[in-house]
């Protein structure tokens, strides 16, 4: 084991590498499942919204040349939010008649999700001249963790008209859910020193779907104006896209 540790270290030695940091924009898409009744015609459906959440990016990735054209690595990433899903719970409810109870209806409920994300990734790119400058194409394998962070809002109203304000009541808490990523990032780099490049990147993430609080509810027996099964929670994951500015410096 130790010979092969030293092999390795040796040929990563004696390979040129480089070191880039990066800056950027990035987003991690998600689904909120939840059921919605419509009070006129008594019946339940299963809803789907599709949101996105907007981060801003930074990382960094060692890469050891292994010839002309391919050099291989690892990448380290962060994201911080910028921007937030908030949910209106009175989406649950469509058709409500004026001077409906507003404990009934959600009014005031409000759920919001923001999303920070840390990636690993172990990483190839094929370089090659492209016009004045590099052009390059990475291929990662690896992991995201991503920690959603949420706040939920119980509006409550006085229990004899269901009208007026009283009491609200506010929870809030972390998740954190582990995705699967393969990454795919054209960029294009140009030379602006003796060993700097300065350039951008696309990276195109396919990431893996995971379930967060997702609950499925059988009807027992089945009702005809209720779809069944009912469904409610968050799913976190699928197509990812974003931008970056990039910094190479060649060792």
């Amino acid at each position: 084991m130790r010979s092969i540790l030293a092999f390795g270290l040796a040929v990563c030695l004696a390979s040129s590498a480089g070191a880039a940091v990066k800056i950027g924009y990035g987003t991690i898409p998600g689904s909120n499942l939840y059921p919605q009744f419509n009070v006129t015609t008594s019946k339940q459906a299963n809803k789907t919204e599709s949101f996105s959440f907007g981060m801003l990016t930074f990382g960094g990735d060692s890469l050891t040349k292994i010839n002309d054209n391919i050099s291989i690595g690892i990448e380290v990433g962060a994201g911080m939010p910028m921007g937030s899903y908030k949910f209106d719970e009175t989406n649950y409810a469509i058709n409500v008649p004026a001077g409906a109870d507003k404990n009934q209806t959600n009014a005031g409920d409000t759920f919001e999700l923001n999303a920070a994300t840390a990636t690993v990734l172990a990483k190839g790119v094929y370089s090659m001249p492209l016009g004045n400058g590099i052009g390059s194409l990475g291929l990662g394998l690896g992991t995201t963790m991503v920690g959603l962070l949420y706040e939920s809002i119980n509006q409550k109203y006085d229990n004899a008209t269901g009208q007026t304000a009283e009491d609200k009541v506010t929870e809030t808490g972390c998740k954190f859910v582990p995705l699967f990523v393969i990454g795919i990032t054209p960029g294009y780099a140009m030379t602006v020193g003796t060993d700097l490049q300065l350039g951008l990147e696309i990276p195109l993430s396919i990431m893996s779907t995971a379930d967060v609080e997702n609950t499925e509810t059988n009807m027992n027996p089945v009702n005809p104006n209720v779809e069944n099964p009912q469904t409610r929670g968050f799913e976190i994951g699928g197509f990812g896209w974003g931008v970056n500015i990039t910094l190479t410096k060649k060792i």
